[in-house]
């Protein structure tokens, strides 16, 4: 990723409580072979909970991947190592993302240049019906919300999310009584949904 003037952004690997020092000091190790100079922190996230999928829900989507979806629906842009930072960007790459190329450009500059709100790469499809309810208060036909941002990667910029009171409310919407874990509402969805309902 291209960066201007050489800026050194920080990374910050989220894991869970059980990541092994082995594997933390080969992550480090790995960018030592490049040479290169990279701020890296480790975070943990906090995927407990004693909530339970509801009956007929999703059974191909765990309990694991439903507390995931929350993460990066919610608990991330609240997450201690993201207030204390104060950032204004946040870009996700997952550990199934990476750029198959240097980019020509500093996304986070070209972003900003353009006052561009999100970035995203791709989209796909998935049933929408848990949450639908949720967006006839936002939407007059829920139709609009089709497909879904294909979030393993995405930019975002974090005053949207938190400035946005249409955002702010359709989210809590879906932590309130955890509606998102026992119905299973995929990430992906709910952010093309915040992208639809604050247009």
């Amino acid at each position: 990723h291209s960066v201007k003037n050489q800026s050194l952004y920080p990374f910050i690997i989220f894991h869970e409580s059980d990541l092994e020092p082995s594997l933390r000091r080969y992550i480090l190790s790995c960018t030592l072979k490049r040479h290169t100079q990279l701020k890296i922190s480790f975070a943990t996230a906090d995927f407990s909970t004693s909530v339970r999928p509801e009956n007929g829900s999703r059974s191909d989507k765990p309990i694991g991947y439903r507390l995931m979806c929350r993460f990066w629906t919610y608990d991330i842009y609240y997450h201690p190592t993201i207030i204390q930072g104060g950032y204004e960007y946040l870009m996700r790459m997952d550990a199934d993302s990476y750029f198959s190329d240097t980019t020509r450009r500093d996304l986070f500059v070209y972003a900003k240049e353009r006052k561009l709100d999100y970035i995203y790469r791709d989209v796909y499809r998935e049933p929408m019906t848990p949450m639908q309810p949720v967006l006839r208060h936002f939407l007059h036909d829920v139709s609009d919300v089709s497909t879904c941002i294909y979030n393993n990667f995405f930019i975002m910029r974090l005053n949207w999310f938190y400035e946005s009171k249409r955002v702010q409310t359709f989210v809590n919407e879906l932590i309130r009584d955890d509606l998102i874990i026992r119905e299973y509402i995929g990430d992906g969805c709910a952010h093309a949904a915040m992208l639809k309902i604050d247009e």
